[in-house]
């Protein structure tokens, strides 16, 4: 794992967008190339004072945001896969100043 968030790439025309606790933390969405977002009632997904567990995925055909440890907990956000793309990237910003963990291959990474 790197610390790099944002590895330069050929092309920057497909990508899904997965926008996590907005409007004061109440609201979520995924979306493709910068279409409309349809939000999803999310209330309280993000917790200012610590850590929460949230999953990403993409092997059913949609890209799910989850809550929990594994990707088989509670979906909060679902996005059909209309035309799928490959996904080789992952890219992670915030607008305030955060940090996260990732677990890879059972190691945790701080960011």
């Amino acid at each position: 794992m790197t610390q790099d968030l944002s590895t330069p790439r050929d092309d920057w025309s497909q990508f899904y967008e997965i926008v996590i606790g907005v409007w004061s933390n109440q609201k979520s969405c995924i979306r493709a190339l910068k279409e409309y977002c349809a939000y999803t009632e999310s209330p309280g997904i993000l917790n200012s004072a610590g850590y929460v567990q949230l999953w990403i995925s993409w092997d059913s055909g949609d890209i799910q945001l989850g809550k929990g440890p594994k990707a088989d907990g509670v979906v909060v956000v679902s996005h059909p896969q209309i035309i799928p793309y490959d996904v080789n990237y992952l890219a992670v910003m915030t607008h305030y100043t955060s940090s996260w963990r990732f677990y890879e291959g059972g190691l945790l990474h701080v960011i």
